[in-house]
């Protein structure tokens, strides 16, 4: 049974500069582990922005995408799914051939041999544009270690910004035609893990990844990723460089081993290279930068706190060169308009790290290092603050509102210390230290403390 319509994951015109190409319906799929046997599939279409007709109306320029899929086995239609995009832009001008709408929807379907077809249809013009693919769905073992199928992506954003996208704490943005090379040297992965389902404690894990040619010939091997998880499902973010590879296709090789179990689990995915200047390099050259070690240290410690202790531990051993290198992949994920050198997520970082020291430096701490300074780095001033400094009933405590953060995200802060050092007690945003009993188990004082 398949059930159609369940969420729709994207829509989003990004900024991806092309070569002179006819407009084509690109369309991708990544298989995730379901429910009950089932497996979510994930689609993904795009279509270039500038194959919409738009015509003028009082609001601004209207264009409309009318999208369809169908799914069929054998020669029974399964389910049908139809939605509208609808783009209004202020001047046509604005449109160029580098510009992509991207949409995506989730099934959930049995294992099986499936056909997907996606058509798509301007309104206005009734031009259409359709693809079809076959799709094969396996069962994911609940007794066996598993992965999901690797989505490739052009670019990460920070959660929050497209909450509809978010994956934990950021929301990736898919690639379905896996076209790489562009502009940015890059490209990220992203792929999810299953344990066995009779794990009950955490286990460690080596990831190993590599990349080959079309004669399977291994052509630049990756640095080896270890962790340790729980038994639940975990999922991988990594970003892959370009600079070894050519104008071709490629493929990417993942390894997911379980230590003490043995247990392994693989996938691959192939992607282009498009390098239109560039000439290709040894995958073990390293360019030469000139870098001021001061900044790169200082500005490696302020970003010490959005790494994971896997990440963390490796960048440790890396030398200033390659911490520079490694600052400006970092970033880079979260830019989206490599056409040029400033990468304003970096950027704002930057200002707001300096401007937590400024606020909150004590004696012992950094000021982006406090809790109230993490979370002015992260996410720049509250739209609402309320301080309560002086309440005889309480400890003095501080209330942070984000209104467009995940819906709205809410920071409590206490200083239980009396030394003006205000700790992080509650929080509304996934991830954060969650306690709804904050006021009487941080804030509140007993009578000795009241009397005070």
């Amino acid at each position: 049974m398949i059930t159609s319509n369940i969420l729709r994951l994207l829509v989003l015109g990004t900024i991806i500069y092309l070569p002179e190409a006819a407009a084509e319906l690109s369309v991708d799929v990544c298989r995730f582990k379901g429910e009950q046997g089932r497996a979510y599939v994930e689609l993904y279409l795009d279509l270039p922005r500038a194959a919409l007709t738009h015509y003028q109306t009082p609001g601004g320029w209207y264009g409309a995408l009318h999208l369809k899929v169908d799914i069929v086995q054998d020669t029974s239609l399964l389910a049908s799914d139809s939605w509208i995009i609808e783009d209004i832009i202020s001047d046509p001008s604005q449109i160029t051939l580098a510009q992509r709408i991207i949409d995506g929807r989730v099934y959930a379907v049995e294992t099986g041999l499936y056909g997907l077809i996606a058509e798509a249809r301007d309104s206005l013009s009734n031009h259409k544009w359709r693809r079809q693919i076959t799709l094969v769905v396996d069962l994911f073992e609940d007794a066996d270690l598993t992965l999901s199928d690797i989505e490739l992506s052009s670019y990460l954003l920070p959660a929050g910004q497209h909450p509809r996208f978010d994956r934990g704490d950021c929301a990736i943005i898919p690639n379905p035609r896996r076209l790489f090379g562009l502009t940015q040297p890059y490209f990220i992965s992203y792929f999810e893990v299953y344990p066995p389902a009779a794990d009950s404690l955490p286990a460690e894990y080596f990831i190993r990844r590599w990349i080959t040619n079309g004669l399977g010939e291994t052509v630049l091997t990756l640095p080896l990723s270890q962790l340790t998880a729980g038994p639940e499902a975990f999922a991988d973010i990594d970003s892959v460089h370009l600079d070894a590879l050519a104008t071709g296709s490629w493929i990417l090789n993942i390894e997911v081993k379980q230590a003490g179990s043995g247990k392994t689990a693989f996938r691959s995915q192939r992607f282009y290279i498009f390098q239109s200047e560039k000439p290709p390099i040894a995958a073990s050259a390293q360019p030469t930068v000139e870098v001021d070690s001061a900044k790169i240290e200082s500005e490696f410690k302020e970003v010490e706190f959005l790494l994971s202790k896997a990440k963390m531990t490796a960048a440790r051993n890396m030398s200033v060169g390659e911490k520079a290198q490694f600052l400006e992949a970092f970033w880079r994920r979260y830019d989206d308009d490599t056409a040029t050198s400033d990468v304003p997520a970096r950027r704002f970082f930057r200002e707001r790290v300096t401007e937590a020291d400024k606020r909150w430096n004590n004696s012992r701490t950094a000021g982006h290092k406090t809790d109230r300074g993490r979370i002015y780095a992260l996410y720049g001033e509250p739209d609402e603050r309320e301080t309560h400094p002086l309440d005889i009933h309480a400890k003095p405590y501080e209330i942070w509102n984000y209104h467009k953060l995940q819906g709205g995200a809410v920071f409590v802060f206490v200083d239980r210390s009396g030394f003006d050092d205000y700790v992080l007690v509650h929080s509304t945003l996934p991830g954060e230290v969650n306690d709804v009993d904050w006021y009487k188990n941080y804030a509140q004082r007993s009578g000795m403390d009241a009397g005070r």
